[in-house]
């Protein structure tokens, strides 16, 4: 179970002067690149401690500094991922809340006045990866939507989720600027396999579940199951043709009609004329995706493609805290030789969870070569986690660690030996 943030309360405000906003600006405040993100709030200098790996996102304290450039990137992303050029009309004022701790929900205020619309986003000091993205999504979001209005559009809920889970797995942890950690950090290969297997083992929601999704409650796998459907109805949406302009045109002309369903099915007229087609579109990804319970196995050729996909990391490393972050895809030879442990514990625990979701589907030869990866990774990392409690032993950390390293690397390379030699069969 992955915890989600929860935008607290919205609230419109028709005015012609001036509105409190969530904190007083202050003299320290910080204004994005951009210039369309005011950060206000003071840096603590403190880390909250946080939980490493996929299941829980990681705590941080906010940076006014830090999060002015994250704002400016996820600005900058979704508009990428609409195609749409960077023609805001509003300011944002985003405020650290101080003192306000991790997981307590975020506050968006939206304000009419005379000359435009007015966010203000209140952001709790301590706070994680996946809810600070999803808040930082649902205001660009709106004020996309909101330019020109004279209301706040009402957004459907498959939205937000949707956007984000598409920017979390296809950017991955660049996105959000923070002062530690630095070095690597890891991407999934696949941008859809956390929402593919959440959806394989749970019930996918249909099309009105997605719509009218009632109440769920926060850190459940039901709001587990629901963001993995948003993200991939919201994915399935931007592969059609022209994807990405109706989904631009369908924020833009929602404040012009009386409710999202309306303005949907005018942004894509092309592929949609009714509720039921879309349904009947969304069922059909869900078969995709749930398809592999059937009981049939992949080709030889496929089986290859599918564990080779698995077998390589993409990684992401930044020297400095405001370097770029470089982007490298490593065997598991490289990655075992390259990263320190730390990480490698990481996506070896990924890694395996990855290859067992495929297993069953593999042609037996393939299958037989998965099992031998998943062994050979398990079997490294718990030897490599036991050495640091041995005491007592004739040989040193470093050595002991130099010739498991070793003897794992010399099986590794056997183990790419065996597949390269199924791909020689798989051509003939």
């Amino acid at each position: 179970m992955r915890p989600l943030g929860v935008i607290a309360f919205f609230a419109v405000v028709w005015a012609a002067c001036g509105w409190q906003a969530l904190a007083q600006p202050q003299p320290n405040s910080v204004v994005s690149h951009s210039r369309q993100f005011y950060i206000h709030g003071r840096a603590t200098g403190k880390d909250a401690p946080f939980i490493p790996g996929r299941d829980q996102p990681e705590i941080f304290t906010l940076n006014p500094q830090f999060l002015a450039i994250t704002c400016d990137r996820v600005k900058s992303s979704v508009l990428g991922l609409l195609r749409l050029q960077d023609t805001y009309q509003a300011r944002i004022h985003v405020t650290i809340l101080a003192r306000q701790r991790a997981y307590q929900p975020t506050q968006l205020v939206t304000t009419l006045y005379h000359d435009g619309w007015d966010f203000q986003l209140g952001l709790p000091e301590e706070i994680g990866e996946r809810q600070l993205l999803e808040a930082l999504v649902q205001v660009v979001v709106m004020e996309i939507s909101q330019r020109g209005a004279s209301r706040q559009p009402e957004l459907p809920p498959w939205l937000v989720p949707g956007i984000t889970e598409n920017l979390l797995f296809s950017i991955g942890p660049s996105i959000i600027v923070r002062p530690q950690p630095l070095g690597w950090q890891a991407r999934l290969p696949d941008m859809l396999s956390w929402s593919r297997q959440i959806l394989r083992t749970g019930r996918p929601p249909s099309y009105t579940d997605l719509s009218f999704p009632g109440p769920i409650a926060p850190f459940s796998p039901a709001l587990t199951n629901f963001h993995a459907a948003a993200h991939l109805f919201v994915h399935g949406l931007l592969k059609l043709p022209d994807g990405p302009r109706n989904l631009a045109g369908f924020l833009q002309t929602l404040p012009q009609t009386l409710n999202w369903q309306t303005a949907f099915l005018a942004a894509y007229g092309a592929h949609f004329t009714s509720p039921l087609e879309v349904e009947k579109w969304w069922a059909l990804q869900v078969a995709d995706v749930t398809a592999h319970y059937s009981g049939q196995s992949w080709s030889l050729t496929d089986s290859l493609g599918k564990l080779d996909a698995q077998l390589v990391t993409t990684l992401e490393y930044r020297a400095t805290t405001n370097s770029p972050a470089e982007q490298k895809s490593l065997s598991l030879v490289q990655l075992l030789r390259t990263v320190d442990f730390s990480m490698q514990q990481q996506v070896i625990a990924l890694k395996t969870r990855q290859i067992q979701s495929i297993q069953t589907f593999l042609a037996r030869p393939v299958g037989e070569l998965a099992s031998k990866y998943r062994s050979r990774l398990e079997a490294y990392s718990e030897a490599r986690s036991r050495m640091a409690y041995e005491a007592g032993l004739p040989s040193t950390l470093e050595a002991r660690v130099e010739r498991l390293l070793k003897s794992t690397l010399r099986e590794l390379e056997q183990l790419d030996v065996e597949g390269m030699n199924l791909a020689q069969q798989a051509r003939k």
